[in-house]
């Protein structure tokens, strides 16, 4: 009966252990390796072919959120960034524009200045996508790493 009990408690700490380690896990979110941290990280990671997926945009005066698409507007758009900092946008298959482009921090977010336009964006990353940040509309534009 002793021998029972025992198993028991040792078999309830193991699957408590194997059930709440990935929760725990999970909660760690402020030390992932692949956050972007720094301007130097963010020069890093931005490198590459971006295509857009998506935007949602704020409609104030529906007091709703718009989801545009390459369908549903009928375009592609696309970003280039090289490692030498300069980048082109591409929209149904032809370059609009070329231009050099600087990456900065303002009040801890990241900060995307394109300098040939003198536009100014927020930036995230997650994973495989870039989302430019409208802070001040709210609007956000989602574009995966070709």
């Amino acid at each position: 009966m002793n021998a029972l009990r025992i198993f028991r408690s040792i078999w309830m700490v193991w699957a408590g252990i194997i059930f709440l380690l990935p929760l725990l896990g999970g909660c760690q979110n402020d030390e992932l390796p692949d956050e972007i941290r720094t301007v130097d990280e963010a020069y890093k990671a931005i490198v590459g072919n971006w295509e857009w997926k998506k935007s949602l945009v704020i409609n104030r005066r529906q007091g709703n959120t718009l989801v545009q698409t390459p369908k549903s507007e009928g375009i592609t758009k696309q970003y280039v960034f090289q490692r030498n900092k300069s980048m082109q946008y591409i929209e149904n298959g032809s370059i609009l524009w070329k231009s050099e482009y600087e990456i900065e921090v303002n009040e801890t977010k990241l900060r995307l200045q394109i300098l040939e336009t003198g536009f100014s964006t927020g930036i995230s990353f997650n994973s495989d996508t870039l989302v430019f940040i409208n802070r001040v509309f709210g609007d956000n534009e989602f574009y995966i790493r070709k």
